[in-house]
Formats: C-alpha cells, sequence, structure tokens
C-alpha cells in the first residue's frame, strides 16, 4: 500500500513537471506569434457590439456610413477593428496605447465640438492629429479574410476634419510601408491612407466599447480553462476528474462494493474487488 502511495505521488510530481514545461513551451510560441506580453487569456477573439462609422466612398467624392465590428483580442490584448470599403476587407489591430488615445480624444472632440473650438481653417494635416498618436498597431488587408496579403505596422493618429460644414471625429491610419510588398504577397508598396469619420454619439460609442473594464468582463462571457491544484482541469467551477478512493485502486470512493450474501449460513463471505478475496465482516453470535 505505501509503494503504491509513493508510486502515486511520484508519479503526480512528474505530470505536474510536464504540465509547467508544457505551459512554458505553449506561452513562449504565443509570445512569439503575439506579443506575449501583452497575452491576457488562451481565447479566441470575442465579438463586441458593432459601432458605426463614415468612410469615404470609391471616388473619395463623399462619405458613407458602414458598419465596423469589434472584437477583443485576449491572446494579444488587442481590439480588432474590421470593415470593407473600396472593395477590400481591413483588420485594424489597437493595442492598449491606441486605445487609450482613442478613448481620451473621442471624450476631447466632443468637448471641444460643444465649445465650439474645432478650427475650420486648420489644415488636414494638424487637424487630423492634433489629438495625439500611437505606435505599432497592426493592420492586414485584403479581398476577403482569407487572403490577407497587404500586412503593416502603422501609427495611429485622432483628432478631426471638417467635410463640408461638419465636423467629424477621425482616426487615420496614415502611408505606411507594406510588409506584403516586400514579401511577394502584394502589389501594393505602400498602404492607402485610412481615415474613420464619425460624429459624437459614434465616437463615445467607440470610446465606450475600448474601455479596458468593458473588454475584461467580455471575458466572462466565456468559458477559460483553468488549472486546480491537483492538475485536473475544471470548467466552470466543478471537477472533471472522477473521485478515487484513498487506498488508490481505482474503485470511485462514491461506489460502494456490494457484499456477498453469507451462504449456506455461515457467518463469513469473500466480496471480489479486483485486488484478491477480502473477507467479510464476521457477524455476532
Amino acid at each position: 500500500m505505501k509503494r503504491n502511495k509513493s508510486f502515486l505521488s511520484f508519479s503526480g510530481k512528474i505530470l505536474a513537471v510536464f504540465f509547467v514545461v508544457g505551459f512554458a513551451l505553449s506561452s513562449c510560441a504565443t509570445s512569439e506569434k503575439n506579443k506575449g506580453e501583452n497575452f491576457i487569456a488562451d481565447v479566441d477573439p470575442i465579438e463586441l457590439s458593432p459601432v458605426t462609422a463614415q468612410f469615404s466612398n470609391f471616388l473619395g467624392t463623399a462619405i458613407e456610413p458602414k458598419v465596423v465590428s469589434v472584437f477583443f483580442v485576449p491572446r494579444s490584448n488587442e481590439v480588432l477593428l474590421e470593415y470593407k470599403v473600396t472593395g477590400n476587407i481591413y483588420k485594424l489591430y489597437l493595442n492598449r496605447e491606441a486605445r487609450d488615445l482613442i478613448r481620451k480624444a473621442a471624450v476631447q472632440y466632443n468637448a471641444d465640438f460643444d465649445a465650439v473650438k474645432l478650427d475650420r481653417d486648420l489644415s488636414y494635416r494638424k487637424s487630423e492629429r492634433i489629438y495625439g498618436e500611437a505606435k505599432n498597431c497592426h493592420m492586414e488587408w485584403g479581398l476577403s479574410s482569407f487572403t490577407m496579403n497587404g500586412e503593416a505596422y502603422p501609427k495611429v493618429v485622432a483628432g478631426y476634419r471638417f467635410e463640408g460644414r461638419n465636423p467629424y471625429f477621425v482616426v487615420v491610419v496614415p502611408v505606411t510601408e507594406n510588409l506584403g510588398y516586400k514579401e511577394g504577397r502584394s502589389g501594393m508598396q505602400n498602404t492607402v491612407k485610412q481615415v474613420i469619420y464619425m460624429n459624437k454619439a459614434q465616437a463615445l460609442a467607440l470610446a465606450d466599447v475600448l474601455d479596458e473594464n468593458n473588454l475584461l468582463s467580455s471575458l466572462s462571457t466565456v468559458v477559460v480553462p483553468v488549472m486546480n491544484p491537483d492538475g485536473y482541469s475544471v470548467d466552470g467551477g466543478k471537477k472533471t476528474e472522477p473521485s478515487f478512493a484513498d487506498d488508490g485502486y481505482g474503485v470511485p470512493a462514491a461506489e460502494s462494493v456490494p457484499e456477498a450474501a453469507p451462504a449456506d449460513g455461515e457467518g463469513s463471505a469473500s466480496v471480489e474487488n479486483g485486488a484478491g478475496a477480502v473477507p467479510a465482516a464476521e457477524t455476532a453470535n
């Protein structure tokens, strides 16, 4: 019995070592792909509430409303804005710095709008970036989600821009080198300048979606596998491993082994439990 307990304890330690090593290796792989220092959880992208914005039409003669899909990406702590313009699907990944910039800029834009501080005579180059910039975002684009031939790591700037008489809040992705071109995947040497137009309400709606508390709360909508101290998977607060008897044998503790009925009036009987014949308790005379 003692040898069995020692063996099980030793085996458990070995499994724990393999688990720790395996987790470390998987974390390293995630780090290389998704800048793992920002890793939140090993969960697929979570779809959030979509927002509405305006984009220039194909000819650039007017701006048109479009729905922007929004996703939280816990593996890299990014927010993905996905939209389609000029025939291409764009995926713009916002890091923490970019999200903070956009949230603060949206609030400031609303305040400046109400205070009539938005300068119509300011050049686009200055007004589009008046609230600041964030570096090292990630953008992909292509004809479909399965053919993302373009790729860049642009900065994102926030400001405002007048279109006619209306001053819009704008999130701008300036022209940036296309890595897809360097790697032979795309025929475009640089990205096309992206301008996302929003009115006051749309800007605040985007700021709300980008709020860090809202992003972390979205994790509660998915089941995140965790590990209990024994190394078994816990799902939804319930242990999935079977409960075993303390003697180390594979007989579930919850199950009882029925005793054989005494034969021919005998006061004892043998019970088969997989470990040999065990005499039943004697009855008192």
